[in-house]
């Protein structure tokens, strides 16, 4: 998809999410190198141009799941300019301890998006060996 945010998503009338606006979207085999995405939720290897494949929508899902329960996303600061939140983009979160959490985060919602949240690719919890399932498993859907 390459763009998930919230204004991306619209709820059917039975409440489930639709995911809108596929116009970034692209079908990849291995990486692509376009910069694209809203600046807020773009995962690190867009932000370095590294190359980019899947990884970006799982750490979306991180960004998004952080805002859908605070309010605002974790990198975001009304103090910093785009410069300081593409930093801390860059270092996401590599553990639950690395990180000032809102108070009504309890240890599983913290280790949810802090595992969606890896600066790595490779180590977001879907990219794990086990896939999809691991994000199904998680403790916070529990």
């Amino acid at each position: 998809h390459r763009d998930l945010k919230p204004e991306n998503i619209l709820l059917d009338s039975k409440g489930w999410p639709k995911l809108t606006d596929f116009g970034l979207a692209k079908f990849c085999v291995g990486n692509t190198f376009t910069m694209c995405g809203t600046p807020n939720y773009l995962a690190p290897e867009t932000l370095l141009q590294a190359g980019h494949c899947d990884g970006v929508d799982w750490w979306a899902l991180g960004v998004l799941s952080y805002e859908m329960m605070d309010g605002r996303t974790p990198f975001e600061d009304a103090d910093a300019d785009d410069a300081k939140m593409c930093q801390a983009i860059k270092r996401g979160i590599p553990s639950p301890s690395a990180w000032s959490w809102p108070s009504r985060f309890g240890p599983d919602l913290q280790s949810f998006i802090c595992a969606l949240l890896r600066p790595r690719v490779s180590e977001r919890l879907p990219m794990l060996p086990g896939g999809l399932a691991n994000l199904q498993e998680h403790p916070w859907f529990q």
